[in-house]
């Protein structure tokens, strides 16, 4: 299971849960995989299409005003962002009062890695090649020039600056690479231990 993509989906679930009823989020481990379910399903106004072209409309802004205040949280729509770069759409179930998302393990991909407890994510592989391309990129250019401003990797990888956002944070998370500065004149630098 790509991990980035699960801390997203659990602070999602979190941060976007309807606990007017009481109901908590539920996360299930299993053998096979791992279900998060929120209740409440999509907020009233925010449709299918919306919800997966990463808008969003927080249903508790106090607690998302928490969540961004400690750094689990950058911006709206950025987890989906995450999500989505790791997984295909199907990973979503929705309905009236729940939304579900199951990130399935590749148990035999884990096997024959010789981790047994390795969960890799049974998502879109050529996602994952495609990343690791875009990651080879940013760490030679960094290597090149010894910091980056995400406008300027638009050109360097061919891609929107959303999917930039989602290279960069990801490599952040994974400690590649650090983010010096505010917002306007944010740099990434080679994470150096």
């Amino acid at each position: 299971v790509d991990s980035v993509a699960l801390r997203e989906a659990v602070i999602n679930a979190i941060v976007h849960n309807d606990y007017s009823s009481e109901v908590p989020p539920l996360f299930e481990i299993f053998s096979d995989r791992i279900v998060i379910t929120s209740y409440g399903g999509l907020i009233e106004g925010l449709s299918e299409e919306e919800f997966f072209g990463c808008c969003s409309k927080p249903r508790n802004r106090e607690l998302m005003r928490v969540f961004k205040d400690v750094g689990l949280v950058e911006q709206l729509g950025s987890g989906m962002e995450r999500i989505l770069a790791a997984y295909d759409k199907s990973i979503f179930e929705f309905s009236k009062n729940f939304m579900k998302v199951t990130f399935k393990y590749d148990k035999k991909a884990a096997i024959k890695s010789g981790d047994k407890k390795a969960a890799i994510k049974s998502g879109d592989k050529r996602s994952s090649k495609k990343y690791e391309e875009q990651r080879a990129a940013v760490i030679a250019y960094i290597a090149e020039n010894k910091s980056v401003k995400s406008e300027e990797l638009i050109d360097v990888l061919g891609v929107k600056i959303s999917r930039v956002k989602v290279i960069l944070s990801r490599m952040v998370d994974e400690k590649i690479i650090v983010a010096e500065g505010g917002n306007r004149n944010r740099v990434y630098k080679m994470y150096e231990q």
